[in-house]
């Protein structure tokens, strides 16, 4: 499910209960997962979505254990399923019907998407797996950009002050301060009569993020979020600005 509904904007996330993080590396790797595992060691996030009344013959930490959800992203729970052997779907065959009910209704109707057409994907953000990181310690992140075959965006900084140059836009989060992004150099572009070339980007490129976290932040999962803004030009036109959402999950471990 991860696979083949990431590209529509859904994230997948494991919640492990009452097992250490030791135990919990063992089987991610085996299994080869790569998107982000929730560590509830105690068990009291867990018993804390126990409903009242519910299986009452298993520990409140234990009653939401092999329970499904699906969470829309205003943050509200529009699917819950919890631990019942006379109704297991091991196929996740309810989840799946109501996440495709839920997906169809954020698409865009036919008729609206052809009197309101947007600007095509033409740059595209592969955010790395989530990173391990430590509280009182710095750390970098690498973020791939892939901008598509016949397009290129303004490098930053841009050649000229009139050119929209490429910027990543991160917020910081609890305990967690952004650094100033480092962007590669540009690659020389050259316009028909042009006297000099224009510094761009194509193809496949990295942006790195420096970070500083603070030795007081939390341990657990940490989000940043932003956007990655763009304009992406073709060898005879340039369209609108434009800009790509970008999530970096970062996991603190360890007293620094």
């Amino acid at each position: 499910m991860f696979e083949k509904y990431r590209d529509q904007g859904v994230q997948a996330l494991v919640i492990d209960v009452n097992e250490n993080e030791a135990k919990v590396k063992k089987w991610v790797k085996k299994l080869g997962w790569t998107f982000p595992i929730l560590l509830d060691e105690d068990g009291k996030t867990a018993a804390r979505y126990a409903p009242p009344g519910v299986l009452p013959d298993l520990p409140r930490d234990q009653v939401p254990i092999a329970s499904n959800l699906i969470i829309d992203p205003e943050g509200k729970i529009r699917f819950y399923s919890l631990l019942d052997s006379k109704n297991f779907d091991a196929k996740l065959i309810a989840l799946t019907a109501r996440l495709e009910e839920l997906l169809a209704a954020r698409r865009p109707k036919p008729d609206a998407m052809r009197t309101r057409p947007g600007p095509p994907a033409i740059v595209q953000v592969e955010a790395p797996p989530a990173q391990d990181v430590s509280p009182g310690t710095s750390a970098r992140v690498r973020i791939k950009v892939v901008v598509a075959d016949g397009y290129h965006v303004q490098a930053n900084p841009a050649s000229e002050p009139f050119l929209i140059p490429l910027r990543l836009g991160l917020d910081d989060a609890e305990g967690m301060r952004v650094g100033q992004v480092v962007y590669p150099p540009g690659q020389p572009y050259y316009l028909q009569g042009a006297p000099t070339p224009l510094a761009t980007y194509s193809g496949a490129f990295h942006l790195e993020v420096p970070l500083t976290i603070h030795p007081s932040v939390r341990q657990g999962v940490h989000v940043l979020r932003g956007q990655l803004y763009y304009q992406a030009c073709d060898d005879r036109t340039c369209l609108k600005p434009a800009s790509v959402a970008v999530s970096l999950v970062l996991r603190v471990i360890g007293d620094g």
